[in-house]
């Protein structure tokens, strides 16, 4: 008889999925196997100027985490700002 995998403690063990208000994508709540809970947030902006889908996905430990994530990001799309600023080079912030 071949052994069983154990699961890791930080397998998903339970998800429960919820749409924001008016439509504004979708919430996501996924309790791990060791009990700790994560939030999980997408949702699509449309297109970009290069005609690729704008759909991020966030997440955190709590929903007001995520929110304040996915608030932050639609600033920076509104004003124009890199749209992930941790992910910007040294050129690219000098440049810009």
């Amino acid at each position: 008889m071949a052994p069983q995998r154990r699961a890791s403690p930080r397998e998903k063990r339970g998800r429960e999925r919820m749409r924001a208000p008016n439509g504004a994508g979708h919430f996501e709540k996924v309790t791990l196997a060791n009990g700790e809970e994560r939030w999980y947030y997408e949702r699509d902006f449309g297109k970009g100027l290069d005609g690729k889908r704008i759909r991020p996905q966030f997440s955190g430990r709590s929903m007001a985490e995520v929110m304040e994530k996915a608030t932050q990001f639609e600033k920076n799309l509104v004003q124009g700002r890199p749209l992930r600023p941790e992910r910007i080079t040294v050129g690219e912030y000098l440049r810009g």
